[in-house]
């Protein structure tokens, strides 16, 4: 396995433990609280960080948490809206 390769596994894994951290904190949250928190969580700003070295994983998201943390596919598109 190259490091590019090996790197790519550790963010997934990285990513994947992030989400179940995350879980029980947004689970009972208002979708307004979610955006709140997705802007203001250093929880939240890695999550983010990996899913933009990886546009890729935001299937994982939905496959994972349904509409838990669709918060970070808005703001993917709200960010990219002005590109």
């Amino acid at each position: 396995m190259t490091d590019l390769n090996k790197n790519e596994a550790s963010d997934q894994t990285e990513l994947l433990r992030l989400l179940e951290e995350a879980r029980p904190i947004v689970i009972s949250m208002f979708p307004d609280q979610r955006r709140k928190w997705v802007s203001e969580s250093s929880l939240a700003q890695e999550i983010s960080d990996i899913l933009a070295r990886h546009p890729e994983y935001y299937g994982q998201i939905s496959a994972l948490n349904d509409d838990l943390f669709s918060e970070f596919k808005a703001g993917r598109k709200s960010a990219g809206a002005g590109d």
